[in-house]
């Protein structure tokens, strides 16, 4: 019975060894490089709202621009999906063309706030306002 346990207690201690190795091995593999930058919550959340700022002052200069010129109908809206894709321009260069390292997908650079309902409601108040002072009054 004592064999059986020395023996079941080497073979614990050896499995723990190659454990830790293995674990030691994951580590390593997991090691940033020095030029890898770990985003915080904080920092997230800046990019996040300076993007959204940039997206409606974006929305409003648009709006106001196509009630200017007088557009009508869907190309309203052709032009606000187009001032919504120039506006990654700004943010890209500003990102030095390496989004990951300020946002945690391409989807966040292009995608978040285009369609949400300030930057599209900005857009159709700015559009109607002008629309109306210039062409209508």
């Amino acid at each position: 019975m004592s064999q059986r346990r020395a023996q079941a207690s080497t073979t614990a201690v050896a499995d723990a060894r190659r454990a830790s190795k293995q674990q030691q091995l994951q580590l390593e593999k997991q090691k940033l490089d020095p030029h890898s930058v770990i985003l915080s919550p904080q920092h997230f959340k800046n990019n996040l709202m300076v993007a959204y700022f940039l997206r409606i002052y974006m929305t409003i200069v648009a709006g106001s621009a196509v009630g200017i010129l007088g557009v009508e109908g869907w190309g309203g809206f052709a032009v606000y999906l187009l001032s919504q894709l120039l506006c990654t321009v700004p943010i890209l260069v500003k990102c030095g063309g390496n989004y990951k390292q300020y946002y945690p997908s391409w989807d966040k650079v292009y995608l978040e706030h285009v369609f949400s309902s300030t930057a599209i409601l900005s857009y159709i108040l700015f559009w109607m306002i002008f629309y109306n002072v210039c062409h209508v009054f």
